[in-house]
C-alpha cells in the first residue's frame, strides 16, 4: 500500500536581483548608474524580508570579479542557509553593473557599498555586517567607518597594503609609470581594462588608521586567510591583526586558496563567518 502521507515542504533560500543607483564613475556629477546585485534571502523568509526578520549582510568581491565568481556567490548563499540574509553586489564595469571599471576605484568601491547599504535601509533596513573578499576586504573595512549600523566586519585574504596587490598587474604598472599618457590598459584575458586612477588610489588606503577607527566605535573584525595565499600573503594578516584594536579574531584557512576556487571553498568561508557572527549579530 503507498504512503498517503503528504510530502513535508522543505523551505528554501531565496535570491532577488536588485539595482542600485550609484554615481558614474565618468561622471559622478552626473546621472547615475545601476549597480546590480543579488539578495539572498533564508529559508521560509519572506521576499520583502518581513516577519521574523533575519540580519543583513553585504558582500564585496575580489580584484576584478563580480557577484557571481564562486567564493562571494558561495559564501553569500551560505550565509542565507545560515540565517543571514546577503547582498552581493557587482561593482560598476563589473559583471551587470553600468560604468567603466577602468575609472573606479578603491575608494569608489567603497563608496558603492556605502550607497548599498544605504539603499538597504531605505528598502529593508540597515545591514549589520559587511564582508570583503581580498581588495574588496579594503573596500568594506573602509565602507564601515562612514555606516553606523554595521558592528561587524569580515574579510578573507585581505592585504595590508593594498597597494601592494598591484604586484598581480605589475607590467601595466610598469607601463603607466613609464608613460604618463595613458590613462588605461587593457588586462590581459580579463576584458577589462585598468586605469590610472585606480592605481593613485590604492596607496591612500591607510589600514592602521581604518582599524584604528573601526576600534573605536567596537566594530568586531574577522581575518581569514590561507597561510598557502600565493598572490597576498599570510603575513599581510599578521599586519591587520596586530594593528587591530579588541575584539578581532585571526582564523588560518589553509584548505582554501585566495580566489577560493576549490569546490567547497567559498561554503567553508561562508560557514566560519556565520558561527563567528551569528552570536555577534543577535539583537
Amino acid at each position: 500500500m503507498a504512503d498517503s502521507t503528504p510530502s513535508s515542504h522543505v523551505p528554501r533560500r531565496r535570491s532577488v536581483n536588485v539595482r542600485i543607483p550609484v554615481p558614474n564613475p565618468a561622471d559622478p556629477e552626473g546621472p547615475t548608474v545601476d549597480m546590480v546585485g543579488t539578495l539572498d534571502i533564508p529559508p521560509g523568509v519572506p521576499r520583502d524580508l518581513s516577519g521574523p526578520t533575519p540580519p543583513i549582510a553585504i558582500a564585496a568581491h575580489c580584484f576584478t570579479c563580480n557577484r557571481r565568481s564562486p567564493g562571494v556567490a558561495r559564501i553569500s548563499t551560505t550565509l542565507a542557509e545560515r540565517g543571514i540574509a546577503c547582498l552581493r553586489v557587482d561593482f560598476p564595469g563589473l559583471g551587470d553593473s553600468g560604468g567603466e571599471f577602468h575609472r573606479t576605484t578603491l575608494s569608489s568601491n567603497a563608496a558603492n557599498i556605502v550607497s548599498a547599504a544605504r539603499w538597504l535601509e531605505a528598502n529593508y533596513r540597515p545591514p549589520r555586517l559587511l564582508i570583503g573578499h581580498s581588495l574588496g576586504g579594503s573596500a568594506v573595512m573602509r565602507a564601515a567607518m562612514e555606516l553606523a549600523s554595521i558592528t561587524t566586519v569580515a574579510t578573507i585574504g585581505a592585504p595590508f597594503d593594498p597597494s601592494h596587490a598591484a604586484v598581480t598587474i605589475a607590467d601595466i604598472v610598469g607601463i603607466m609609470a613609464r608613460n604618463p599618457n595613458i590613462q588605461a590598459l587593457q588586462l590581459p584575458g580579463r576584458g577589462v581594462k585598468i586605469g590610472r586612477a585606480l592605481l593613485e588610489d590604492l596607496p591612500r588606503h591607510n589600514s592602521p588608521e581604518v582599524l584604528r577607527r573601526l576600534g573605536e566605535r567596537g566594530v568586531n573584525l574577522l581575518l581569514l586567510h590561507s597561510p598557502k595565499d600565493l598572490i597576498v600573503p599570510f603575513r599581510d594578516a599578521r599586519k591587520l591583526w596586530d594593528a587591530a584594536y579588541q575584539p578581532a579574531s585571526l582564523i588560518s584557512v589553509p584548505e582554501v586558496d585566495h580566489l577560493l576556487t576549490g569546490r567547497k571553498a567559498g561554503r567553508r568561508v561562508g560557514e566560519l563567518i556565520a558561527t563567528w557572527a551569528e552570536p555577534l549579530l543577535q539583537p
